[in-house]
């Protein structure tokens, strides 16, 4: 008997198959295309069938965002403020400068397609051509071709039916399968799209198969330009309607654009940024040491400090006592406020406030003497204030002062592994003093990227409940973290001495990363109080968000907007939405017998999901948009039992 095989490598068999076949034709192993994913929700990787327009593949600007953005003709703007080339420790953005009033629109994705930019290059093929070549492949599977999984083609609708899409699924080595088609129904008002008229189509669709009608019913709602809530129940009456169901299940979508926000966080951006590239001074330093730190560009220092002020700065900071002024009037309750507050706090441990002076030094050859300025003046004088951080540099700043360490000579990436280490332990500080004082939740990187535990599975703990009980819980407890080293190896090396820093690659990507999940959630929370005011979702929020994959800070920026899409369980977002119109929805009924089931999903939304630029049938005629409007498409789905 042969070994079972993968769906994915079934598919990969499956693919070879065909690129081997039709050479004029292309062919694409890969994630369901969105129009795909959004007519039958397919999470898993299709073989797709389509023809590559040569001249739109040139043009082509993005890949992998899942909407496209509109742009203004200054684009590059953004870029250039957070513009950090040449020294690691040059950080000019100056917060006097920036507006960071929060109107609602800046920095926020408008959503302008539901395609992505590549997409545009998928050209369909003649229904006949489709028909042809899925037939070929369920002709050839338990011929010698196993196959196990989804194939779509993409059809350019010019037959009588209109189609679109054609679709078969494979199950492996067994004979049954499951075929599919979607056909553009037309543009029509909304009270021409009726669920009576809905149901007429599927019984035609399902003749003789019983009146035992299932139907799944979405409603798509627009709250801002970049906020959208969907509304899922399941039917089973005889007589399904759009009414909204109070008990509908939620889900929350927002976009926003990475890096380029105007919102109160931005300054945080920045810092990831300088973050990010003093390690990648460090990485290039270690990789050549031989050409020596100092070789290194240090271009590009415009309103970088004078190393003697930066001496004089750091003078005080260890010798002269200071008082934190209490901090003005603030909401408590509103995070816009606690992060301006805590954006502009003044520090109180040591080497945080030497992180707000050390990174306005002019290159490396300054930033090692003002490292060798602090070990002197740590052996020399009486120090005022003792850091309490647990990092190198307070580490050997304590040994120093109490005479239990010589003057260290700082060689090769150690001045910008001591800097590092600081700054990453300041912005993760920030973060938690962030999110202890808004109630969001207790924030520890240990559990950022980590996925959330599940109930117990006993009759009475359902996975839902769990989580809530654990989001109240996490609430109401929150506490400010403790102040654990970032990176590890604070102390001694294996001999007893005393190291002078410490880097790992590794461990610095990661949390660079977890920080940047952290920024990208709090960009979310800080739309999510502008538009929703929904101050009991964010521990659900912050527990959902914190369960995806970490990636590094570059993956981050390429991806241009991040996306959130998480379940919510306060029915109160229904309120906001129940006077409104929705911009999609989709109605899936099902009819099931002995033999067969049958499903007919009628996708209705008020812009196409197709790209108009290949199928011109999608487009408005002479008489424009209509109000409350649909483009309608109705997909098909036999599936023999």
């Amino acid at each position: 008997m042969p070994a079972e095989v993968s769906p994915v490598s079934n598919l990969a068999n499956v693919y070879a198959f065909l690129r081997n076949t039709y050479e004029s034709t292309d062919f694409l192993l890969a994630p369901a295309p969105t129009y795909v994913h959004s007519l039958a929700e397919v999470d898993s990787k299709i073989v797709f069938v389509y023809k590559y327009d040569e001249l739109r593949g040139k043009a082509m600007l993005s890949d992998g965002n899942y909407f496209s953005a509109k742009t203004s003709p200054d684009t590059s703007a953004p870029a250039k403020e957070l513009d950090l080339t040449g020294s690691p420790l040059k950080d000019d953005v100056k917060l006097e400068d920036l507006d960071l009033s929060d109107d609602g629109g800046e920095g926020l994705v408008v959503l302008e397609n539901a395609w992505l930019q590549k997409e545009e290059c998928y050209a369909p093929i003649t229904v006949e051509q489709a028909r042809s070549i899925l037939q070929e492949v369920l002709n050839s599977v338990g011929g010698g071709i196993a196959g196990c999984g989804q194939l779509w083609a993409l059809c350019d609708g010019k037959d009588m039916d209109g189609t679109l899409l054609l679709q078969v699924e494979l199950n492996g080595g067994g004979r049954g399968f499951v075929r599919g088609a979607v056909k553009l129904l037309g543009y029509f008002p909304e009270d021409q799209l009726t669920m009576a008229k809905f149901q007429r189509i599927h019984e035609s669709r399902a003749p003789g198969l019983g009146k035992d009608l299932e139907s799944s019913i979405e409603l798509w709602y627009k709250i801002q330009s970049h906020i959208s809530i969907k509304l899922r129940w399941i039917t089973r009456s005889e007589q399904p309607s759009f009414c909204i169901n109070k008990k509908a299940d939620i889900i929350l979508r927002q976009a926003i654009r990475v890096s380029e926000t105007q919102s109160v966080a931005k300054y945080f951006w920045s810092q990831l940024h300088l973050l990010e590239t003093i390690k990648e001074r460090i990485l290039q330093i270690r990789a050549d040491p031989a050409r020596g730190p100092s070789a290194m560009d240090d271009e590009g220092f415009a309103g970088a400090l004078d190393v003697d002020v930066i001496k004089d700065k750091v003078q005080k900071i260890l010798t002269e006592f200071y008082i934190v002024e209490p901090s003005a009037d603030f909401k408590l309750t509103q995070i816009g406020s606690i992060v301006e507050r805590v954006k502009n706090r003044t520090a109180t441990d040591v080497t945080d406030r030497l992180w707000s002076v050390l990174k306005y030094c002019c290159g490396y050859d300054d930033l090692k003497e003002v490292l060798t300025y602090i070990f002197k003046t740590a052996s020399r004088s009486n120090l005022a204030n003792i850091p309490s951080n647990s990092n190198h540099l307070a580490e050997l700043i304590k040994s120093i002062a109490q005479r239990r360490l010589a003057i260290p000579i700082l060689t090769g990436s150690e001045p910008l592994e001591l800097l590092l280490e600081i700054g990453l332990e300041k912005l993760l500080k920030d973060f938690q003093i962030i999110f202890h004082e808004s109630k969001i939740c207790h924030l520890d990187l240990a559990n950022v990227g980590k996925p959330p535990s599940t109930g117990s599975g006993g009759p009475n703990d359902s996975s839902a409940n769990a989580r809530a009980s654990s989001m109240r819980k996490s609430m109401y407890e929150a506490v400010p973290a403790g102040t654990s080293t970032l990176l590890s190896g604070v102390g001694t090396d294996d001999g007893g001495a005393v190291r002078n820093s410490y880097f790992n690659a590794g461990e610095a990507n990661l949390k660079i990363g977890k920080l940047t999940q952290v920024q990208l959630l709090l960009e979310h929370l800080l739309s999510i109080e502008a538009h929703l005011k929904l101050t009991s979702i964010y521990p659900q929020v912050a527990e959902e968000y914190f369960a995806r994959p970490v990636i590094s800070f570059e993956e981050v920026l390429a991806r241009k907007t991040d996306q959130l899409e998480i379940p919510i369980l306060n029915n109160k977002v229904i309120e906001l939405v129940e006077n409104s119109t929705p911009y999609i929805r989709r109605v899936a009924m099902t009819t099931r017998s002995k033999f067969r089931t049958v499903q007919s999903t009628f996708y209705q939304s008020t812009e196409p999901i197709l790209p108009t630029t290949q199928f011109a049938q999608l487009k408005t005629g002479e008489g424009g948009e209509v109000k409350n409007a649909y483009w309608c498409l109705e997909y098909t789905k036999v599936a023999n039992n």
